[in-house]
């Protein structure tokens, strides 16, 4: 098992409330994680902090690799697609961004996020928005994929399928299942 992040001091605190105060968390390289939680636990901030996005005062991270994210849909990206036979598959090939679908945007950030070697993936509600064939499509995608994977998800079929570990985000800390 090779490390790939360590984050200590993660505390981030919202409208006065602390969503997150964990002493330390570490992601290793075939690690597939399931990140659950209610809704405003802190799951989406805890991404960001491993991802870099987010840096609570305090806080160290070492990261280890290159990492790839998968946003919710209202956090959307636009980025070059580089793997156009995984767009094609997906069904994104010659979509046009004003005419696009919520799952077919949910489909093309999936396809940009697998389109470069990375040693880790983050995703965040991937099966948003996604019909059963899309989400078929994504958890085949998920399985061939070698890295360490962290998925936030409220879809438990999407979760049984991709992660053997879950940690559930409650009152700013973790509980690893």
């Amino acid at each position: 098992m090779e490390l790939l992040i360590k984050a200590t001091e993660v505390c981030v605190e919202y409208s006065g409330r602390d969503i997150l105060d964990i002493d330390e968390l570490v992601l290793y390289d075939y690690d597939r994680i399931g990140l659950v939680g209610a809704n405003g636990a802190g799951k989406s901030a805890l991404l960001k902090v491993l991802l870099g996005e987010l840096t609570p005062p305090g806080c160290k991270i070492k990261r280890l690799g290159r990492f790839a994210y998968i946003p919710q849909l209202d956090e959307a990206i636009w980025q070059e697609t580089r793997d156009f036979a995984l767009t094609g598959r997906l069904g994104v090939e010659q979509l046009e961004l004003q005419t696009m679908s919520g799952g077919e945007e949910t489909r093309l950030k999936i396809a940009q996020a697998l389109s470069e070697p990375v040693h880790g993936l983050f995703a965040d509600e991937p099966t948003c928005h996604l019909d059963r064939e899309g989400i078929d499509f994504l958890i085949g995608q998920l399985k061939c994929f070698s890295g360490a994977l962290l998925v936030v998800s409220h879809d438990r079929y999407f979760l049984d399928e991709v992660v053997d570990k879950i940690w559930e985000l409650q009152n700013g800390t973790i509980t690893e299942y």
